[in-house]
This record gives structure tokens, sequence and C-alpha cells, in this order.
């Protein structure tokens, strides 16, 4: 399985791949813990969308009172792959990644590899 996305080409735009699902994936690829790295992922794509106001209620996330862990790896690779992402794209590549990792989540707890 890999963590790629056809949005830049759906859309017919330059680019090969959402740059959120880039940085996932460059975790990924280097071996990990899926139900680890899974829920790192979804905590951190939804501390961002609470940033801008984007999170969606089928989500069920109800951020932390202290704020988003802004020293937390994920996080940090979010801001780096969304700093040349204008602002209504990063929402759409947020949303995106949120469900692809969120698709990864459900194959892991099915795998039995849930914690």
């Amino acid at each position: 399985m890999t963590l790629t996305s056809g949005l830049a080409r759906r859309q017919q735009r330059p680019g090969t791949d959402n740059p959120v699902l880039d940085a996932m994936r460059d975790e990924y690829g280097r071996g990990c813990d899926i139900w680890g790295l899974a829920t790192a992922w979804q905590f951190a794509v939804a501390d961002h969308l609470t940033r801008l106001d984007s999170v969606p209620t089928e989500w069920d996330f109800t951020p932390s009172p202290f704020g988003a862990d802004k020293g937390a790896s994920e996080y940090q690779y979010i801001c780096q792959a969304l700093v040349d992402v204008d602002a209504n794209h990063q929402v759409e590549y947020l949303l995106h990644a949120g469900r692809v990792v969120d698709r990864l989540a459900q194959q892991a707890r099915r795998a039995g590899l849930a914690y």
C-alpha cells in the first residue's frame, strides 16, 4: 500500500501529489508502527484543520484544551509541507490527507495492529 494522492492530477495542476501525503509517505516508507503513524497523523491533521476552522463534524475531534502539539514531528512536517500552498488549497489537502490516514487506521484496526 502506498500513500499517494491524485489530487493534483484530477485538478489538472502541476505537481505530483498532496504535499501532506508526501510527508506521511516518507515516514511510512522508512518502516514504522502503522497504527502509531495513523493515529499521530490523524491528530496532526485535525489540529491543523482546527487552526483553519475546518474540522469536519463527522470526525468527532475535540481539540486539546492545551492546544495543538506543535512540537510533534507530524505537525512540523505539515507546516513545512504547506508553506508554499495557498490557504484555500491547505484545507483541501488536509481534508484529503485526513481521509487517507483514516482509511489506513481502519485497515490497521482490521489487521489487528491497533492498541
